[in-house]
């Protein structure tokens, strides 16, 4: 229960009074907390915590005990301007939970009679601090008025195992934890395991178990904690279930499928994996059995997949109810598949439970369509977050703002898709410093860098896109919004710049590599004289194509408006443009413009397939682009020499 305004106002008073009575007798106290120490070295049977604090001076242990009542009224002065703040809006059933149960465990009426007595005083050093729980309220207010599940994303370094640490070491009971780390294996030699109930099973889900294995991966209660946990599952659904079917026997009632956590597994296992069958026998060493293909085994002998099912499914049947419950890492060990409609079916048995997930999988993310997004926007060691709601009207795709949500590096935007020459090549090239993105097309690389450089807090975008029909001024006004170009027509007239395509001839001929390229430049200068016009017809198809993708009706208040504006579209001279470019083709020809010819062929298939595996080796294309992915040198090379603008 919340505590009334009235009682709040009294604890605040009480607190007060305590810290005036403890500097009107701080002399007193000084002699006794003097003599109590001493009295307390000399005893070998105290424990390390009475040390601890005989470690400080009077004045040290003084000025922490009126600091924490200090830090005790504040926070109880802010919980009242929270729940005022809140008292007119929306709050979802789980944080109100979490609100009622924010209280002062002490009681303030017997301490204001008894604070100055050395031992209450010593007390207070070791009492629970509510200023902590007090920030976990605040921030998960930032949630308050969420009912559905949230999926808390952000990149590394962003805290997200410390926030549910943080969150899980209140002591609130609404709030629930499974980790990633577990132990997948039951134990029949495990006592303490093969007596817990689902009253211990809950409790243990209270437990902080990430904070304990960030602690100290060695420590031995968190690895008896993992080693048993999984036991202890299986052990709790069996006494529940052997108590329900107890309870149908007595009142000779038929016990109803899904009426225990049991029940409602093996009604979930099916959905997931076909033909798997669970079952209980007491006459076994390991009792939960499995059946599969007309084969029984015990349940280690499933897979981790399998395993990992049963688990999350146990754990969360068995939380409490009406609460939150943090699931780290909620993927592990599971295809996307069956992750998503695990959790599907789990949130159907747990309708009043709120889930919050904390991912690095896009495909998770993706798969929890009815969620609330969260991000991490900014982490502050320890305890300091600054979290964003990710609001459905972004302009990004759901896809792409999850995966730049989950880096902590810049964006570089490029052309075509991850199984592509473009992003296989910017990934060898940029991927230590930046985190590479394929976005299709062209305008979708400038949309996509616009749209992250609007939002604030995160990382700058960048982008590269081909030349394709690209003039001087349209490269340099793409530049100002940090748009690279690439100085050539497309990503695959790339891999025949000189010194590129010597590098890797030198290496596969190293006699003949100079006549090979040789060659293969004369032929292709002559593929590119006979097709000047369908070079300069692919060209035109594109600048027009392009030109209308970026012209739009502006203001209008009449028909007629629309009707010039159109008309306007059109307003340039195509027979002009085209006549240019094939002069500009010709001339290249002529003048033996190697450099420039790679500007402007767009014969991709007739050269990548036809010349370079005739003239130069079979499967050029692939086998530089292999050699660039490995040679850092060359590597170095194109990023000095083309995209010096992208610091590296």
């Amino acid at each position: 229960m919340a505590i009334d305004e009235q009682k709040l106002e009294m604890i605040i008073s009480d607190l007060g009074e305590c810290i005036d009575a403890l500097k009107e007798t701080k002399e007193q106290l000084k002699v006794e907390y003097e003599e109590k120490k001493h009295q307390y070295v000399k005893n070998t049977y105290n424990s390390p915590m009475t040390f601890e604090i005989f470690e400080l001076s009077f004045e040290e242990a003084f000025n922490k005990v009126i600091k924490y009542l200090e830090i005790q009224i504040e926070s109880l002065e802010n919980y009242s301007k929270l729940r005022t703040e809140i008292d007119h809006t929306i709050i979802s059933k789980n944080y109100n939970n979490i609100l009622n149960e924010f209280d002062y465990p002490y009681d303030t009426s017997s301490l204001k009679l008894n604070v100055t007595n050395i031992d209450t005083f010593i007390n207070i050093l070791t009492w629970k601090n509510l200023n902590e729980d007090y920030k976990r309220l605040d921030l998960l207010k930032q949630f308050s008025g969420i009912e559905k599940d949230i999926v808390l994303i952000g990149g590394n370094g962003k805290g997200k195992t410390f926030l549910a640490n943080f969150l899980k070491e209140s002591e609130f009971n609404s709030i629930s934890v499974i980790g990633a780390q577990k132990i997948l294996n039951f134990y029949s030699n495990s006592s303490n395991s093969l007596r817990s109930s689902q009253k211990d099973i809950e409790e243990s889900l209270l437990k902080n178990t990430i904070k304990d294995s960030k602690d100290d991966l060695s420590n031995f209660k968190f690895f008896n904690f993992l080693n048993d946990q999984f036991t202890k599952l299986i052990t709790a659904m069996k006494v529940e279930y052997m108590k329900y079917l107890c309870e149908c026997d007595q009142a000779k009632r038929i016990p109803e499928n899904n009426s225990t956590v049991f029940g409602k597994v093996r009604n979930i296992f099916p959905l997931l994996f076909k033909d798997l069958e669970l079952s209980f026998n007491e006459r076994e060493e390991i009792p939960l059995r499995v059946k599969k293909n007309r084969k029984e085994y015990s349940v280690n002998g499933m897979s981790e997949g399998e395993k990992v099912v049963l688990y999350y499914a146990i754990s969360v049947l068995m939380a409490k109810d009406d609460g939150l419950i943090i699931i780290d890492e909620p993927e592990t060990y599971l295809n996307p598949s069956i992750s998503n409609l695990l959790w599907d079916k789990l949130k159907e048995e747990k309708p009043n439970t709120q889930f919050l997930f904390i991912t690095h999988s896009v495909d998770f993310v993706l798969g929890r369509s009815n969620s609330q997004i969260a991000w991490i926007k900014e982490f502050i060691y320890p305890n300091e977050w600054k979290l964003e709601l990710l609001m459905e009207e972004n302009e990004l795709p759901k896809q792409m703002l999850t995966e730049i949500l989950g880096s902590s590096k810049p964006f570089l935007f490029c052309e075509g898709t991850k199984v592509s020459h473009d992003y296989q090549i910017y990934k060898a090239l940029f991927e230590d410093k930046y985190t590479v993105i394929p976005s299709e097309g062209h305008i979708q690389v400038i949309n996509n860098v616009k749209a992250v450089n609007k939002l604030e807090d995160l990382n700058t975008a960048h982008g590269i896109i081909d030349l394709d029909t690209l003039n001087e001024d349209e490269i340099k006004a793409y530049k100002e919004e940090q748009i690279e170009v690439l100085p050539f027509n497309e990503i695959e007239m790339l891999f025949f710049e000189e010194h590129i395509m010597e590098t890797f001839m030198k290496n596969v001929y190293a006699v003949e590599y100079n006549s090979k390229i040789n060659d293969f430049k004369s032929e292709f200068f002559k593929e590119v004289a006979e097709n000047t016009e369908k070079i300069a017809l692919a060209y035109i198809k594109k600048y027009v194509e392009n030109y209308l993708l970026t012209e739009k009706i502006k203001e209008y208040t009449t028909f007629k408006d629309i009707q010039n504006q159109l008309e306007n579209f059109f307003d340039f001279d195509i027979q002009d443009i085209y006549e240019q470019k094939l002069n500009q083709i010709k001339q290249i020809v002529q003048d033996k413009q190697y450099f420039e010819l790679l500007k402007i062929c767009n014969l991709k298939r007739q050269i990548t397939k036809g010349l370079a595996n005739n003239l130069l080796d079979s499967k050029y294309i692939d086998k530089v682009k292999e050699k660039i992915i490995v040679d850092k040198d060359l590597q170095a090379y194109i990023r000095n020499t083309y995209f010096s603008n992208l610091n590296y």
